[in-house]
């Protein structure tokens, strides 16, 4: 039996880091690649601190050749290099960005621009556990420097059945947090919230837990369920309505 895995960063964007764990089915022929498309719904907080929640379409796509690429919703990582159970990675993402049209607490604010990102992957994987930090750096927008430090369980119930849990860490250097969380003169201005300076730290820890069910040769059902806490100079933030984020997805998809 084998198993395909995708780490997702995210809102979590981040983070958040996220197993998708695809069964192949007993007696399947053993091939180099794989190839999972779907779709699906999420339910999250509208911006990251925001209290109202919202429901949006979440595609489904993942693509891994042989044990060491996969490329997903997420972005695409590679393994440079392995020694036993401990492995080094290059990741290419993009992180959203946010919209000052995105909730009424956001206006005057102004856009934080999108951008694709780059880093690198540490991970640790003695089976069924991973320990991973990840780090990635915005080629644009904010331009900054964010950093994962997760742990990931994963018990095969049955041969069709995989439960994951995780919990992370999100880390934020100066830029990245006083683009999503800090107020300067001018902003303050056009909001009218008070100024605030957001510095580098701690801003986020998440725990997440995911089911992947497959229905057959083919079709699968994933759903998660997971809860986003923000912490240090985020929490403080007059940005912040809610610290407490929540969020759940459903998706179906097609395995070729």
């Amino acid at each position: 039996m084998r198993r395909l895995a995708c780490h997702t960063t995210s809102l979590l964007p981040a983070a958040a880091a996220v197993a998708l764990l695809i069964i192949r089915p007993a007696g399947a022929e053993a091939r180099d690649w794989s190839l999972v498309l779907g779709a699906g719904a999420e339910l999250a907080p509208e911006y990251e601190g925001g209290e109202d929640m919202e429901v949006s379409p979440v595609p489904l796509v993942l693509f891994t050749w042989q044990d060491w690429l996969t490329v997903s919703p997420g972005g695409a990582e590679a393994r440079v290099a392995r020694w036993g159970q401990l492995s080094v990675s290059g990741r290419l993402g993009y992180e959203e960005g946010r919209d000052q049209d995105d909730a009424d607490r956001l206006k005057g604010l102004g856009d934080v621009d999108g951008a694709a990102t780059a880093g690198l992957k540490l991970a640790w994987n003695p089976e069924p556990f991973e320990v991973y930090l990840t780090v990635d750096r915005a080629l644009g927008g904010n331009d900054g420097l964010t950093g994962t430090l997760g742990l990931d369980y994963t018990m095969e119930v049955s041969e069709r059945l995989t439960l994951t849990a995780g919990v992370a860490a999100v880390m934020a250097d100066d830029k990245h947090m006083q683009s999503y969380f800090g107020i300067d003169a001018r902003q303050s201005t056009a909001s009218g919230l008070a100024r605030y300076d957001a510095e580098a730290g701690l801003k986020r820890v998440e725990f997440e837990t995911t089911a992947t069910w497959m229905m057959g040769d083919n079709w699968l059902l994933r759903g998660a369920a997971g809860v986003g806490v923000l912490t240090g100079d985020a929490a403080d933030s007059p940005v912040v309505e809610e610290k407490v984020q929540p969020k759940l997805s459903l998706a179906l998809g097609y395995r070729f």
